[in-house]
């Protein structure tokens, strides 16, 4: 690996510093700059503008690499001069702007340079840019980000040196919209389109344009901005189709004009460029209100809610300026009655009541007494409930909206006004937050309750509940609600657990509504987590009828209508159910053993919840990623691991009674399984009885655990749980699904009795018509094999030249190992090297044994090479093993020939890393192999290929162990000094010239 590139860096040295570059220099400099890796050096670090006008003479300049177009994606090459143009547009700008005017290129590396040139001449010449950078802003896919940042501060230079129309075709450009469409399901197989305007580049660019260089722009000009900033956020509502539609939904997506903590998600670009309107405007109420007035007028009646509020906004802000229009608007009855600028209205009416001519007042005023539209409201509340409201609930409303509608100039009442008010709050209690129709906070968003969780516990358990029979809410979406009311009630129950299980009871036969149940169950849940001690005989009487009524035995519960928010039984009885399996769970927690019986009857009776319906599973298999996680969402799902949870305390209950009787019954696997427990687990299996995947995943998610409460029953009834046949497959990737995506230990017992089940697995790999679920498990299995390995249980074996078609001849004659390893991918096989390396990549020291054997995989990895029919399908699987150095216990002397075809099939940066941090170390001890393999990285590095910074796969953040690898070499005897020489004289051949110093140092 002889290389020399430093000779001739040596005269490049000469010909940078000259200061008048003659005939000769400078085409002893064309003939070098021919090599890209002297063009390189050439312009690294060249600050002499003599050779500016020269190179620019004999076209150095004319021709940037362009773009290169490959199968696995686009590259962008590095262009050395770049930088050199840069750093003389401040010293000879006319030049440098002729060779950008005349420069014809789509590399947006070359762009950006040109940008960040163009930034540096004057601004009159810079303006002349403009153009063509607009043009890479809205053409240019790539390194989007930086080119936004550059023309920002080009953008910024221009406005401030008087060249601001240049500045707003920026600005137009660094704010456009594109479409980007995204497919949202809706159905199995069914998909709606739904489009969505962003940015061209990353949101955080654009929230730092209306951070950081807006203002200036709005200083020099704030209505010419507002022109360009309207323009862009009319063209989002158009490609989200809301203009069409009459109704952009900005109450929702930005709750307040102002800047304020209920605005969420502030990376949406309508919201940014809502930001930077509102902020130009502001400036204009500021330097120009008469020229301002128009534009909002025009706002005012926009059809658009977000332009109406933003008039609303400035109306505020400008009220003197705009005192007609003030009073206008305010006795304008629509805007009251829009909930869409309820938030801007409110607080224009709160600030300005008080000033308003008295006609003016007692306009508003009379408005409140003629009172809300009730024949719309009983339209709402029929299309809500099915049946129009009763005249008490109408009654009701109608205070209520009164009390909505003199709450924002409640300050400025008098007289009989004021007593009304006062009579108004006394009924429904202080408004929260009244200016938001919607509050959200970081618990909660939504629902609101007339009685606060101090009001719940003056009022006591007894009081709480007539309260909860007669409260009825109206049916409008911004009034109070029943789950507003209810989690008030919960945070009362979590204060005071104790009253509230002795009426608990009361809560079913007083017939009251589930929601209510419901956060009864969820604050006696919380009080229980928080360390409280609860009665649970009396709790236990709680939850039983509610078990009972849903057998349909006992007290029917009573019906519950749905209602937004409202929930129902079934929410209840999942509620108690995850409450047992977290008390069940629980040994340092109280739970009596003659209670034990009740508990498994209350969820013998739950696990015969209708959900999941097969219709309803179907559905929810189609959203979500795996069938655990439609289980832990079901009834019978959420039962049936609560069961469990019975089970296993059961068992642990009475470990010492097991353990006494282990040695004596001679059984080496003793039952610890309840037996109504078993049973219902049996009749499980059943899937005439039991149908639902869902439900079946429990049994391979648990698997560890039936095994513990009964190996017999567990392995007799491997068959039912891991199901063959077409019919039954989605049994068995339930069940599969859940033991390898939540079973991530690996049982010695275990693993031997479910071969067959891996085998099928790993067969699977090789196949075309997997389903997703299965192939979601792939790299789990691969963990399983590696751990199986490392753990002894599973040896290397050689593979077969055939699979036997019988699965149990295949395991006695295969190992289970080379089976993976004939049909994996080389991902998958990356996967369990990985694995497999686990316990090397920790800091603690690997059992001797383990070792020797992981040592025995590496080797016959490496010699499966020579057999492969494409060395590079072993890439990803060989890479892996340089995850293990950190933890090796052997030195380079041994290791190296492992190591030298594992750097052959380097693939990622982190495992470059952790073979330089090794060879660091060995290096001294060891510095020639050290250097020697130093090369032979950077030998894989050119064929993986690189760029002007030999960093860019590898060496990022590994300049040290580098510099050590080197330094030792040097060091050392002629072989190895030779190897550094080279090496150092590589890196500097890519463009790395940081170990230069260590050729000076030696000689």
């Amino acid at each position: 690996m002889k290389v020399d590139f430093y000779a001739k860096a040596d005269l490049l040295d000469e010909l940078k510093s000259a200061h008048a570059p003659s005939t000769r220099q400078v085409a002893q400099a064309l003939e070098l700059l021919e090599r890209e890796e002297y063009e390189r050096y050439f312009f690294h670090a060249l600050d002499n503008p003599a050779w500016l006008e020269p190179l620019y003479d004999h076209g150095v300049f004319r021709q940037p690499p362009p773009i290169v177009r490959t199968p696995t994606g686009t590259e962008c090459p590095y262009w050395a001069a770049s930088p050199y143009l840069t750093s003389m547009a401040g010293v000879t700008p006319e030049l440098v702007l002729s060779i950008a005017l005349e420069m014809e290129t789509d590399n947006p590396g070359v762009y950006l340079n040109l940008i960040r040139a163009a930034t540096a001449m004057p601004a009159d010449k810079a303006a002349q840019v403009v153009r063509s950078v607009v043009r890479w802003l809205t053409s240019s896919d790539l390194w989007l980000d930086m080119l936004a940042d550059a023309s920002q501060e080009l953008m910024a230079h221009l406005a401030q040196h008087n060249e601001f129309e240049s500045a707003l075709q920026l600005l137009e450009a660094l704010t456009e919209p594109e479409i980007r469409e995204r497919s949202i399901p809706v159905g199995e197989g069914e998909y709606r389109v739904s489009r969505d305007a962003r940015p061209r580049y990353r949101s955080w660019y654009v929230k730092q344009l209306m951070e950081r260089r807006l203002p200036a722009l709005s200083k020099l000009d704030p209505l010419a901005v507002t022109e360009v900033l309207q323009s862009q956020l009319r063209k989002c509502m158009q490609i989200e189709e809301r203009e069409a539609a009459g109704e952009d939904g900005s109450h929702i997506w930005r709750p307040a004009i102002e800047d304020h903590p209920q605005n969420w998600g502030h990376d949406d670009l309508k919201k940014m460029l809502t930001v930077g309107l509102r902020d130009a405007l502001e400036h204009a109420v500021d330097d120009c209100p008469d020229r301002l007035r128009h534009t909002v007028e025009q706002y005012l009646t926009d059809p658009l809610s977000i332009f109406r509020r933003l008039g609303l906004h400035i109306l505020r802000l400008g009220c003197e300026q705009y005192r007609d229009l003030v009073v206008d608007v305010l006795l304008n009855p629509q805007f009251p009655e829009d909930p869409r600028v309820h938030h801007e209205y409110y607080l224009l009416l709160q600030g300005e009541f008080a000033k308003l001519p008295g006609e003016a007042k007692l306009g508003i005023l009379g408005r409140v007494d003629e009172g809300p539209d009730v024949e719309a409201y009983i339209r709402r509340v029929r299309g809500m409930t099915g049946s129009p409201p009763c005249l008490d609930e109408m009654d009701r409303y109608q205070r209520h909206w009164r009390l909505q509608r003199l709450t924002p100039f409640a300050h400025a009442l008098t007289g009989k006004w004021k007593t009304r008010y006062q009579d108004l709050l006394s009924e429904f209690g202080e408004p929260e937050h009244p200016e938001f129709l919607v509050w959200s906070s970081t618990t909660w968003m939504g629902p609101t309750s007339p009685k606060k969780k101090d009001d719940v516990a003056v009022m006591g358990p007894s009081r709480t509940l007539e309260y909860l029979k007669t409260f009825q809410p109206t049916g409008d979406f911004f009034d109070h609600s029943r789950e507003g009311v209810a989690r008030e009630l919960e945070s009362a129950v979590k204060l005071n657990p104790a009253e509230y299980i002795e009426i608990a009871r009361d809560f079913l036969t007083e017939r009251v509504h589930p929601t209510y149940v419901y956060h009864l169950v969820m604050g006696l849940h919380e009080a229980w987590k928080d360390g409280t001690e609860l009665d649970w005989s009396t709790l236990l009487a709680f939850f039983e009828p509610i078990s009972v009524a849903l057998m349909g035995e006992g007290d029917a519960l009573p019906d519950a209508p749905p209602v937004i928010d409202d929930v129902s039984w079934r929410g209840v009885t999942m509620a108690i159910c995850r409450f047992l399996a977290g008390a069940l769970h629980r040994d340092d927690r109280v739970l009596p053993p003659e209670l034990m019986p009740n508990i498994r009857d209350i969820l013998l009776r739950f696990i015969q919840d209708p959900d999941p319906t097969p219709e309803d599973e179907k559905r929810r298999a189609h959203t979500d990623t795996d069938w655990v996680n439609v289980r832990i969402n079901t009834g019978r799902g959420v039962a049936a691991f609560a069961l469990l949870e019975y089970a296993l305390r059961y068992a642990r209950m009475r470990k010492a009674e097991y353990e006494a009787g282990e040695p004596k019954g001679g059984h080496p696997y003793p039952c610890r399984f309840e037996q109504a427990a078993r049973d219902a687990f049996t009749r499980m299996l059943d899937k005439t009885k039991e149908p639902s995947a869902a439900v079946h995943s429990l049994f391979g998610e648990f698997l560890p655990n039936f095994l513990y409460l009964d190996h017999d029953w567990t392995v007799d009834n491997l068959g039912p749980i891991f199901p063959r046949g077409l019919e039954k497959q989605r049994y068995w990737e339930a069940a599969w699904e859940g033991y390898m995506l939540y079973s991530p230990r690996v049982y010695r017992e275990l693993y031997g009795v479910l071969r067959p089940q891996y085998f099928l697995a790993v067969r699977a790999l090789g196949a075309d018509d997997v389903s997703r679920r299965l192939r979601s498990t792939e790299h789990a299995l691969a963990q399983h094999i590696a751990i199986a390995y490392r753990m002894g249980y599973e040896e290397l074996g050689i593979p077969s030249a055939t699979a036997p078609s019988d699965i149990e001849e295949e395991r006695a004659q295969q190992s289970l190992l080379s089976a993976f390893l004939e049909v994996a991918s080389d991902e998958l096989r990356g996967t369990l090297a990985r694995g497999l390396g686990a316990e090397l990549r920790s800091d603690e020291s690997v059992d001797p044994n383990v070792w020797l054997r992981l040592r025995e995989y590496w080797r016959a990895r490496v010699l499966a090479v020579h057999g492969a029919p494409d060395a590079y399908e072993m890439d990803r699987e060989l890479s892996a093993f340089a995850s293990w150095v950190h933890g090796v216990p052997e030195g380079l002397d041994t290791l190296a020939p492992l190591l030298r075809a594992t750097i052959d099939h380097l693939t990622t940066g982190y495992d470059a890393h952790q073979l330089l941090e090794y060879l660091s170390r060995q290096s001294k001890n060891h510095p020639r192999l050290a250097a020697d393999m130093l090369a032979r990285l950077l030998e894989r590095q050119a064929v993986l290929g690189t760029g002007p910074a030999t960093d860019r796969i590898y060496l990022i953040g590994a300049e040290q162990q580098i510099w050590d690898i080197l330094e030792n070499a040097m060091s050392a005897d002629d072989s190895a000094r030779e190897t550094a020489i080279s090496v150092i004289n590589l890196l500097g051949e890519r463009g790395d010239y940081r170990y230069r110093d260590l050729l000076t140092e030696a000689s």
